[in-house]
This record gives C-alpha cells, structure tokens and sequence, in this order.
C-alpha cells in the first residue's frame, strides 16, 4: 500500500514531534478520543502519548490490525459514515488528511458530529494548497484511481457552518506527511512572504454547540 510506505517514510522522529506538540494544544490527557481513518495509528499513538483514551477506526482491516500492534487502545473496522458508537460519546474526534479523501465529506462530518459530546471538539485537517501529495493524489482521482475529492483548505469553514459546527481555531503543522516540503528556493520565497500557511498543514478545530445531529 503506497499510502502505508509514506507514512513509515516520512514520519520521522522530528515530524512527530512536530506534530505531538500541535494536538498538546487540541487535547488533554483522561479525554475520550476518536481517531476516524486511523489507518496504521500513527496520530492514535501521539493521543495515546499525550493521555487520551484512545480510540480508531479505519475501514482497512490489514491498517486496524497494524494499529492495535502498535497502539493501546480500541481499533475498530468501520466506515466514517456509520461510526459505531453512541450519540455524545467522545471529547473529541478528529479527522486527519481524512474529508479531502472521501466521496461524502457531509456525511462524515455529520457522524462525527453525533458521536462528540456538546461543547466537544472535532478537529479537521486537510492536504495544504502547496503539496506534491496533493499533486500526486489529484493526479490519481484524475484517472479514478483514488477517492481524492481534491477539496481545499478554504472550503473547510463553510463545511463546517453547513453541518452545524462552530469554528473555534485554526493551527497549522508543518507535517511532511501531507506536504513534502516544496524545493527550497520556493520554500524560500514563501517563508519570506510570511506565506508558510500555503504548505503547512492546516488543522481546523469545530466545537459542537447542539445535541443536534442534523
């Protein structure tokens, strides 16, 4: 699986870092976390170090099996769009590099939505405008070879307003993960435009305001 040699490639002792000092902002240790589209657990294993309670889904039974080795927590197989818990179960839930590579961006959102407690938090993040693994994932949906929807990071705040959830913060991560960081002339150029927010991640947290899951 292409996607599983990126992650083991690109998550390197100071990508996690990186990205472990980002969500010590977005969680607190004793929460009750979701982490929809799991994959291998690679950010289930940052929670779990930052004290969640964890937990994952992913709907690739080979990824679950991998993250329950590497990961303690519960991993289950399931389908961003019928997650299989209770109504106001978790603290937060969050979607990583997840409602960009789906055909039904809503829905998720939607079920995400239910399963988070009132004044809960969902957490989003999407591919950066500027990254080659967009090119290379917009490149696949081009040929339907990927379910890349190639939705941008300006389209995640009326996403949100459309499902009800109220945007709190915005961070960004430089995660090379989604970005592989552009060569470094434009690098460059772009950090000298004070523009980084163009390839580094962007990492949306929603609060849910309502019982409401419509």
């Amino acid at each position: 699986m292409w996607w599983l040699s990126l992650c083991d490639t690109l998550m390197t002792s100071s990508a996690r870092r990186k990205l472990l000092e980002a969500f010590r902002k977005l969680v607190k240790g004793g929460e009750k976390v979701l982490d929809v589209g799991c994959g291998i657990g690679r950010l289930s294993s940052i929670l779990k170090e930052l004290g969640c309670i964890v937990y994952g889904v992913d709907i690739s039974r080979e990824m679950i099996e991998i993250a329950k080795r590497r990961v303690d927590g519960i991993f289950k197989v399931a389908s961003a769009y019928n997650l299989p818990f209770p109504d106001c179960w978790f603290d937060a839930v969050v979607l990583y590099y997840l409602i960009d590579g789906i055909a039904d961006p809503v829905k998720a959102l939607m079920e995400a939505k239910r399963v988070t407690k009132i004044d809960g938090r969902v957490i989003i993040s999407v591919l950066p405008l500027l990254s080659s693994v967009r090119e290379k994932l917009t490149y696949k949906r081009f040929l339907k070879t990927s379910p890349f929807n190639g939705m941008v990071p300006a389209e995640v705040p009326p996403l949100l307003r459309e499902v009800g959830l109220t945007l709190k913060e915005v961070h960004y991560v430089d995660d090379p993960l989604g970005t592989e960081l552009p060569p470094s002339a434009l690098k460059k150029k772009l950090d000298e435009a004070k523009l980084t927010h163009l390839y580094h991640t962007p990492i949306y947290v929603a609060s849910k305001q309502t019982s409401s899951s419509s």
